[in-house]
This record gives C-alpha cells, sequence and structure tokens, in this order.
C-alpha cells in the first residue's frame, strides 16, 4: 500500500522534506529489545514501503514525491540536503521548476501557470503512481497563502481528482500567520479553499499560529523559526499516516481515515493536535503517564494551548458548547492497547447529537515509541475547531473585497468579481455547516 505525496511551493516542499525525514528516522531508528517485536518490524517495513521505493541500483531508498516550484532555489537547496544526508532521496526524474515565480498570487499560480504546467505536473504525477503496485492515497502538501503552492497547487489537486477519482486525495495545508506574511493572503486562501473542498475527500489543516504557539511556550524555542514550526508539523503528520493498527489487528490506511472522518461531504476539515510537544531533555522531568497526556491533548484539541495560557480561540464558557463530528486517537508508544480513553468519549467530549455514539470516536495505535517519546498521542479532530481562523478569514477577505483592494492584481489573469462571490459563498457555506454542530 503506497502513498505518493505532491509538495508545492516553498512551504510544501519544505515541510515535505521534513516530513520524509521524520519517516525515514521513525522507520530505521533501533528499538529496545524489549519492544521491538515481530509486529513492530512487520509494521516498519510497511512504513518504509508506503512512502519510499528502492532506486535502480537499490542504494538509497527514493521519496514516493512529486516536487513543484515556480522558482528552482527551495528545491535545490532541499535536492542537495536529502541527496547530502546520505541517507533517502528524491527521484530525480519527479520535479518541475521555472524561473517565474506565482507573485504570491492565487489567480496568476491557478489560471496562468496553472494553464501551462497541469499537464507536465500531472505525467510525473503518472510516473509515481505507476511505480506503486496498490496506490492508497495522494497526499498534496501546500500554503494556503502563495501563489505556487494555493495556485498551482489547488489546480492540479482539481486535475488529480478527475484523474483518480476513486484515489483518496488528502492535501495537508498550511494557514498562514493571522497577522500576514502577504498583504492579500486572505484573498489566496479563501479561493483556495474552496475549490479544494471540493476536489478533496478531507483537507487537514495546519494554523502557523498554533505551530508558533507550541515552538515557543512548550518547546522553549526563543526565536521560532520555519524550520522548527515545519518539524512540528511534520511530526504531526508522521503520527497520522505511518502505519498504524486499530484494536482488531487490522493494519489502517488512508481509506481507513476517511471512513471515519470524512463520512459527511459537507465536513471535510481537520486539524491535528498532540502530546508531549516539551523539548526531548525535558521529558523525564514530566509526568509522561496517559492519563496525564490524555488531559493534556484533550486542553490542546479545545484550546490549542495544553498549557492554557493565551486563551484566545474558545472562552470557558464556549467551551462548554464545542463539539465534534469525530475524532481519530492515535497512541504511540508502551502500553498503547491498553490505555484509557474514556476522556474523549460521551460525556467527556461533545459531539453532534445526530451522530451514533459508536461512530464518535475511533482508535489506532502502534506500540513503537516515536522520536524518542516513550508515550504519545495525536488527535485528529473533525469539528468546531475549524471555524475561528474559518471567520477570521472570511471576514479580513471581505474587508479587502468591499474596498476593491487589490481585485486588479487578479482580474489581470483572467479571474472575476463573480468567482470571488462564489469562492465566499463557499467558504461561507463551510462555516454554517460547521456552526450548525451546536444546533
Amino acid at each position: 500500500m503506497s502513498v505518493v505525496v505532491c509538495q508545492f511551493g516553498q512551504c510544501g516542499n519544505q515541510l515535505g522534506c521534513e516530513f520524509f525525514n521524520n519517516i525515514y528516522y521513525d522507520i530505521s531508528h533501533k528499538n529496545s529489545p524489549t519492544i521491538c517485536s515481530s509486529r513492530i518490524r512487520r509494521n516498519l517495513y510497511k512504513s518504509s514501503y508506503r512512502f519510499f521505493h528502492d532506486d535502480n541500483e537499490g542504494k538509497l531508498p527514493v521519496a514516493r514525491a512529486v516536487m513543484v516550484d515556480m522558482e528552482p532555489k527551495v528545491i535545490r537547496e532541499i535536492q542537495r540536503r536529502s541527496s547530502k544526508g546520505g541517507t533517502w532521496k528524491y527521484p530525480d526524474s519527479s520535479t518541475f521548476m521555472r524561473q517565474e515565480g506565482a507573485a504570491n498570487n492565487w489567480a496568476k499560480g491557478y489560471l496562468k501557470h496553472g494553464e501551462e504546467a497541469t499537464e507536465m505536473i500531472l505525467s510525473l504525477i503518472r510516473k509515481e503512481v505507476e511505480r506503486c503496485d496498490w496506490l492508497t492515497g495522494l497526499v498534496p502538501i501546500m500554503s494556503l497563502a502563495g501563489g505556487t503552492g494555493s495556485g498551482l497547487g489547488t489546480r492540479v489537486v482539481v486535475a488529480i481528482r478527475d484523474l483518480y477519482p476513486r484515489t483518496p486525495i488528502i492535501p495537508q495545508v498550511m494557514w498562514p500567520f493571522s497577522d500576514g506574511e502577504v498583504t492579500i493572503q486572505s484573498y489566496n486562501s479563501i479561493l483556495s479553499l474552496s475549490h479544494l473542498v471540493d476536489a478533496s475527500d478531507l483537507v487537514v489543516t495546519f494554523e502557523n499560529d498554533v505551530l508558533h504557539r507550541i515552538c515557543n511556550r512548550q518547546m522553549a524555542i526563543k526565536n521560532v523559526s520555519f524550520s522548527d514550526i515545519n518539524a512540528v508539523a511534520a511530526r504531526q503528520m508522521l503520527y497520522l499516516m505511518q502505519s498504524s493498527e486499530t484494536f482488531e489487528g487490522t493494519e489502517t490506511n488512508l481509506a481507513d481515515l476517511l471512513a471515519h472522518l470524512a463520512g459527511h461531504p459537507q465536513y471535510k476539515l481537520c486539524q491535528l493536535s498532540s502530546v508531549p510537544e516539551e523539548p526531548i531533555p525535558s521529558l523525564p522531568f514530566c509526568s509522561n503517564t496517559w492519563p496525564a497526556l490524555f488531559r493534556s491533548l484533550r486542553r490542546t484539541v479545545v484550546f490549542k494551548d495544553p498549557t492554557n495560557e493565551g486563551i484566545d480561540q474558545f472562552s470557558q464558557e464556549s467551551h462548554r458548547k464545542v463539539k465534534f463530528l469525530s475524532n481519530l486517537l492515535v497512541l504511540r508508544g508502551k502500553e498503547a492497547v491498553s490505555a484509557d480513553i474514556s476522556l474523549f468519549q460521551e460525556p467527556q467530549m461533545e459531539y453532534a447529537s445526530w451522530i451514533p455514539s459508536a461512530a464518535n470516536l475511533k482508535v489506532w495505535y502502534n506500540q513503537k515509541p516515536i522520536q524518542d517519546r516513550d508515550k504519545s498521542a495525536l488527535l485528529c479532530s473533525n469539528g468546531m475547531g475549524c471555524i475561528p481562523v474559518l471567520d477570521a478569514t472570511v471576514n479580513k477577505a471581505w474587508t479587502l473585497y468591499t474596498a476593491k483592494a487589490y481585485l486588479h492584481h487578479y482580474n489581470q489573469y483572467g479571474l472575476t468579481n463573480d468567482d470571488f462571490v462564489s469562492s465566499f459563498i463557499k467558504v461561507e457555506q463551510i462555516l454554517a455547516f460547521y456552526r450548525s454542530l451546536n444546533c
């Protein structure tokens, strides 16, 4: 069962590289003899084959990935670093680069570059798919703020949907900082999301603000860089997409992820939260038991901050009203099978009343510790956690649009005002559906 990763733009390629680094470390890191069972070794082999294949010379494992950027600098640097590392590499023939960027303009990426480049990129994706004996999913990685990742990336995802109508497509998208990397990032985010939700089966969202807070407050990093942020996001992606098992003993794949989290076509946005997030040297001084981790994780899911400091997404009063459609709990490490998960079940967590209680929570586990953490957990949530960032982005975009700010930058590439309005309507419908979970 193989997964092909498609990396778009600077964010997508940097995050994708960190993701593959984490995968390789996880499958190659030696386990202690007491926990390195035959089942763990079997899962490690499956994980390796899921994301890597052998090259013709049989030396370094090759990532099942396609790299796309309209400027060559980032891709060449990533290729240099992966080759210099001497552990794994990217495929030589699965790279698309040009010399002209998208100028942080969604319309230029989607309409201009998309028209010129989509077929060539699809050809690269086909080649990677043909190397798979059983394709179980496509995972695009991109930012919502820029031009190449959000614009061209979205255009390619739409084309992939037509080319592989029955294959799970699960984009990993990064929300920009609320205070802005790009003036028109709210436009780009709304335009991207309105197209992605129709072309994808599930959209996993990350917020730069939340990841920055984790790095700064929990990991004690004073000057947080994008590399630090990518490291946290890549680790959470690893939790979600590495090989795991259900309590029935069956191996999980991306189709299982969709079956539980994307059961309704109007609810496709998920957020990831993981514990522990403290620095590795600090873990021996933390309460590293399953009950303590679960309490911290539950706070993280609702408040986006397990320390309960600077809670600005939901107040304590609104906390009682936050509801979920479904949750997936992934446990890694010792005694994962016997951990008490009642904290994530009703009535401890509130779920939509029309969802059967048996469908509220699914649990996957892997007895192999991850990245020197004896016990760790991730919760993938489909619920009202997406509302604050969606609402803020829509409000900012509407403010710009009513003032007719920067519209000419999009109009010059053929994007009309009606296209803007259609995207606003689509995203506001998404907001309305998630707000209805409280009804």
